[in-house]
């Protein structure tokens, strides 16, 4: 077993002993939950930023978050690793590197989406 596959049965045996986390580990539920968990490790790297909390505090909030994405890619019946690789490969198709350097992103991003959608790359890729 490798260490993503030891840490989702982490993930998913936690809940085990905790029969009221497990009756309510439902998407609605637990994406809320997400939302909060976001807006802590955002908090936390402002912090960060600003010099009051350490590198520790701010990967143990990003942690809860990434920890919260386990379990919906779980309840989704999906593996996040997988689904994060296809989704990195897919956007190496369709943003390449030329493209993203032609000026701020906030402005080129809008453009490539587009002409991503225009040529169907999503439809292309995942046949």
């Amino acid at each position: 077993m490798n260490d993503w596959q030891i840490t989702k049965q982490m993930e998913a045996n936690w809940q085990l002993d905790r029969e009221i986390v497990a009756k309510h580990n439902q998407l609605e539920n637990v994406i809320g939950l997400l939302s909060v968990k976001v807006e802590e490790a955002s908090h936390a790297i402002l912090q960060f930023l600003a010099n009051e909390t350490d590198r520790k505090d701010v990967l143990q909030e990003l942690s809860d978050v990434g920890l919260y994405l386990m379990a919906l890619f779980r309840l989704m019946e999906s593996d996040m690793l997988e689904e994060i690789r296809e989704k990195s490969a897919y956007n190496c198709v369709r943003f390449n590197a030329v493209d993203c350097q032609k000026g701020e992103w906030v402005q080129v991003y809008p453009e490539l989406k587009e002409r991503a959608k225009q040529q169907k790359l999503k439809q292309e890729f995942y046949e």
